[in-house]
C-alpha cells in the first residue's frame, strides 16, 4: 500500500494552507470561482459593466483581478452576508490580507472597485447597503517615481536567464510600455516584418508602436522561434513552478501562455526579476519613467517625447515623467553658451 493510500475509516489528509491558496489561485485562473453564488454576481456586474457602463476590456481585466479572488475567497457566503459592520469588516479584512503593505493608491483602488460592485448590488436590490462605504479611505498622496540610469537597466536585463524575461523587461525600459500593455501583448500584436507592436493602452485605445531597436527585434525575433509564437499566446504568462517529480530540485512544472498574467502574479514576477539582478526593489512603472527620460535627453524634443509615451498632455511628459537632473541642466547650459559664442561672432 503506498503511502498517499486512504485507509477506511481513517482521517483524510489535512489541507495545508499553501494548498488552500494554490486552490484560490486556480478559481481566479480558471473562471471557475463564478460557480459560487458571489462569483455568479460577480459575472453579473463586470456583463453590466460591460454593457451599460461602457467598461474596456482592460477595465473588466482590473476589475476581476480584484473581484475574482474577493468572490474565491468568500465562495461560501452570499450578498446577505455583507449587511451591516460585519460585512464592512469582512472587506476590510479582505484588502488588509491581500494589499495591506501595499501603496496607499492600490488599497484606495480595491476599496473603490468593490464599493463599485457593492453600490451595483444595492440599485439592483441585491442588498441593504454598500459595506464599503462605512469604511475610511487611505489618505491619497503624491507618489514620487524616479528615472534609472541606462547601464542599471542593462544589468538587469542581462542578469535573467530567460530570454521572455530580458524581452519583456527591455520592452518597457526602452518602448515604454505600461505594464499593463506589456501583460496583455499576444504574439499576434508582434509584426516583426514590418517593424511594430500593437498595443492595447489606457481607454482600450489600440496603438501601433515602432521597434527601431535591432537589437531588440532580433530578441523578439529569437523568442518567437523558441516559444512557437501562437498568434493566441501572451508573451508574457503565468508559469507554476515547484518540486520536481523525482527529483530534489525546483523548476517549470505548467506553463499558461494562453492566460495572462494577473496583475498580482506580474508585480511578484518582476520582484523575482529585481532580486536576480541583485538590485534593490523599485516600482516596475519606473521602467516606463526610465524610458521618457531617456527620449528627452535624447532628442530634447518634447513633442516628440510626448507622442513616444502616449500622453493626451504634454505636461504630463514634462511634469511627471521627465526626471531630467543637474548634469542636464549644465549641458543644456553649456549648449546653449556655444550657440551664444557663435552668434556673438557673426
Amino acid at each position: 500500500m503506498s503511502p498517499s493510500t486512504s485507509v477506511p475509516g481513517s482521517a483524510a489528509p489535512a489541507l495545508t494552507l499553501r494548498d488552500a491558496a494554490l486552490m484560490l489561485d486556480e478559481a481566479v485562473r480558471d473562471k471557475s470561482y463564478r460557480a459560487a453564488p458571489l462569483g455568479q454576481e460577480v459575472g453579473r456586474f463586470l456583463r453590466y459593466a460591460a454593457t451599460s457602463r461602457d467598461f474596456s476590456p482592460r477595465s473588466i481585466d482590473d476589475y476581476e483581478s480584484i473581484l475574482a479572488p474577493f468572490a474565491a475567497e468568500h465562495a461560501h457566503l452570499a450578498f446577505v452576508d455583507f449587511d451591516g459592520a460585519a460585512g464592512a469588516e469582512r472587506v476590510l479584512e479582505f484588502v488588509a490580507r491581500r494589499w495591506g503593505s501595499a501603496a496607499p493608491g492600490t488599497r484606495r483602488k480595491a476599496f473603490a472597485v468593490l464599493s463599485s460592485f457593492f453600490g451595483w448590488a444595492v440599485r439592483f436590490d441585491r442588498i441593504a447597503a454598500n459595506p464599503v462605504l462605512r469604511i475610511d479611505r487611505p489618505r491619497k498622496r503624491g507618489v514620487e517615481r524616479h528615472a534609472h540610469h541606462p547601464d542599471r537597466i542593462k544589468r538587469i536585463i542581462a542578469r535573467q536567464p530567460a530570454l521572455r524575461d530580458q524581452t519583456a523587461i527591455a520592452l518597457m525600459a526602452r518602448l515604454g510600455l505600461r505594464k499593463n500593455e506589456l501583460r496583455l501583448l499576444r504574439w499576434r500584436d508582434v509584426d516583426l516584418e514590418d517593424g511594430e507592436l500593437r498595443v492595447h493602452g489606457k481607454g482600450g485605445k489600440v496603438v501601433d508602436v515602432p521597434i527601431v531597436y535591432e537589437d531588440l527585434q532580433q530578441q523578439l525575433a529569437q523568442l518567437a522561434l523558441d516559444c512557437g509564437a501562437d498568434p493566441d499566446h501572451y508573451l508574457l504568462y503565468p508559469e507554476r513552478v515547484g518540486n520536481l517529480p523525482g527529483a530534489a530540485t525546483r523548476g517549470l512544472i505548467r506553463a499558461f501562455p494562453e492566460r495572462p498574467m494577473q496583475q498580482s502574479t506580474m508585480h511578484r514576477w518582476w520582484t523575482r526579476c529585481l532580486r536576480q539582478a541583485k538590485v534593490p526593489h523599485f516600482p516596475m512603472h519606473e521602467l516606463r519613467h526610465s524610458a521618457v527620460t531617456e527620449f528627452i535627453r535624447a532628442t530634447g524634443d518634447v513633442a516628440a517625447a510626448q507622442r513616444f509615451a502616449r500622453h493626451a498632455s504634454v505636461a504630463t511628459t514634462v511634469d511627471v515623467y521627465g526626471h531630467l537632473d543637474r548634469d542636464d541642466l549644465i549641458r543644456g547650459m553649456k549648449l546653449a553658451g556655444e550657440r551664444w559664442a557663435v552668434r556673438s561672432k557673426e
